[in-house]
């Protein structure tokens, strides 16, 4: 499992969230969705203070986490995030 963010999400993510620095962008799965790793569910994101049980990744200065019980969703692949028109977009 790996989370990528191209420059254009990195910076997306900076300047729409507004973080603090006790909070990190979850990505979980949903029920639905246009992308899908695996059938069924699509991903979503939240932010949320970081839990101590996940895997999780700093890039230029913001967490990014999938909780461990999420994990067997994004176990066996790369999650590739960019925005384009305000839309996050998720890639293999």
């Amino acid at each position: 499992m790996k989370i990528i963010l191209d420059e254009n999400a990195q910076t997306w993510f900076k300047e729409e969230l507004n973080l603090s620095d006790d909070m990190a962008v979850k990505f979980y799965p949903r029920y639905g969705g246009e992308f899908q790793l695996k059938q069924g569910f699509g991903i979503g994101f939240t932010v949320e203070p970081l839990p101590a049980d996940s895997y999780n990744e700093t890039i230029n200065g913001i967490t990014y986490f999938v909780d461990a019980k999420d994990i067997w969703y994004f176990e066996d692949d790369t999650l590739h995030v960019t925005v384009q028109n305000d839309e996050v977009i998720y890639t293999k």
